[in-house]
C-alpha cells in the first residue's frame, strides 16, 4: 500500500471517529434535555382539581389559527367549530369528553424540567404550542395549560401553565386529546346516539323517497335499521339552509316519540354525498360527508337502485 492511500485511510478513519463521538454527545444531550425525569423526582397531582369535574361547562381548543369549543348543555356535551365560514354545532362523542376531563382530573406524575422563559420556543410552548383552556358557567377559567413537544420516545410530554413561568413534563397519554379536528370530537353517527336513538322494534314505518320499505319482512326491516344506526360520516360540514327536500334523497323512520328525516344529496365537488337530519321538525345544525360507497350501499340494501 502506498503512502498515499495510507494517508487517505487515517483521514477516514479520523473521520469515522470524530464523527461517532459527536453523533454520541448529541444522542446523549439529547437524551439530558429530553430526559423522563432529569434526575428530579415527579410529583404526584392532577392537572385538573378533581372537584372542578361537574363545574366543567366549556373547553377551548386552539393550535396555531385552528380552534374547536367543547361546551356542556342540557347534560350533553356538544362541538363548535368555524367551517366554510360559518359556526358549526355538532355533538361530541360523549365517550371521549369524559375520558379527556377524566385524564385531565386523574392523579398523575408531573416533572418539573425548567423555569426559563427562554426555552419555550425550544419545547414549543410559545405560540406554537397547543393551548388548553377550561371555565365553568360563570366563565370563569378553571384550567389554562400549554402543551409542546413530546420527549424522545413518546412517553412523556412538555407543558406549561398560565398561572407559572415553569415548564413541566407529564405522561404523554394527553396527546390522543390535544386536536381542533372536529371529526375527531364529533359524534359522526348519522343517527346520533344522544338524539336520535330508537329501538327498531318500535320503529311504526320506515320509508325511502316516500316508498315504505321491507313492508312484508319485519326481520328485514329491523336488520336495515340496526345498520341504518351504524353508518358513519367522513366529515363535519355546515348545513344546508336551503329547502332540504331539493334534490335529496329522504329517508324517513317514525317512532311514537319521533319522526326522523335524513336528507340525502350529491356534492356539487366531488363524488362524495352530504347527510343532514331533522328530528321532530327541527333540523340539525351541521351535515355530514359519507362516502359514494356508503350512499350505494345504503340504497343497494333498500330500494336496489
Amino acid at each position: 500500500m502506498t503512502d498515499l492511500k495510507i494517508e487517505k485511510w487515517k483521514k477516514a478513519i479520523t473521520f469515522f471517529i470524530i464523527s461517532s463521538i459527536i453523533v454520541s454527545i448529541l444522542i446523549f444531550l439529547q437524551l439530558i434535555v429530553f430526559s423522563d425525569t432529569k434526575g428530579i423526582a415527579g410529583k404526584e397531582t392532577a392537572l385538573l382539581n378533581s372537584k372542578y369535574e361537574d363545574k366543567l361547562c366549556e373547553i377551548i381548543l386552539r393550535f396555531e389559527s385552528s380552534q374547536i369549543i367543547l361546551y356542556k348543555a342540557d347534560n350533553l356535551w356538544w362541538g363548535k367549530s368555524f367551517i366554510n365560514n360559518e359556526y358549526v354545532t355538532f355533538p361530541l362523542n360523549q365517550q371521549k369528553i369524559a375520558s379527556f376531563i377524566k385524564s385531565l382530573s386523574s392523579i398523575r406524575k408531573v416533572y418539573h424540567i425548567s423555569d426559563n422563559v427562554l426555552l419555550y420556543k425550544d419545547y414549543k410552548l410559545d405560540e406554537n404550542g397547543f393551548f388548553v383552556e377550561a371555565r365553568d358557567d360563570s366563565k370563569a377559567i378553571l384550567l389554562d395549560l400549554c402543551f409542546g413537544i413530546q420527549n424522545y420516545n413518546g412517553a412523556k410530554i412538555s407543558f406549561r401553565t398560565g398561572k407559572s413561568t415553569s415548564i413541566y413534563e407529564t405522561e404523554s397519554d394527553l396527546s390522543i386529546f390535544l386536536y381542533t379536528d372536529t371529526h375527531r370530537w364529533s359524534d359522526m353517527l348519522l343517527l346520533p346516539k344522544e338524539t336520535a336513538f330508537f329501538e327498531e322494534t318500535e320503529v311504526l314505518q320506515c320509508s325511502i323517497d316516500n316508498l315504505p320499505i321491507f313492508t312484508e319482512s319485519r326481520a328485514e326491516l329491523e336488520s336495515f335499521l340496526y345498520k341504518l344506526k351504524t353508518y358513519r360520516g367522513s366529515l363535519v360540514l355546515a348545513p344546508n339552509k336551503s329547502n332540504l327536500f331539493d334534490n335529496s334523497h329522504i329517508i324517513l323512520i317514525e317512532t311514537p316519540k319521533k319522526v326522523i328525516r335524513l336528507f340525502i344529496s350529491k356534492n356539487e365537488t366531488n363524488d362524495n354525498y352530504t347527510v343532514q337530519a331533522e328530528i321532530n321538525g327541527k333540523s340539525q345544525n351541521y351535515a355530514l360527508e359519507i362516502s359514494q360507497w356508503t350512499f350505494n350501499n345504503l340504497f343497494t340494501i333498500t330500494t336496489k337502485m
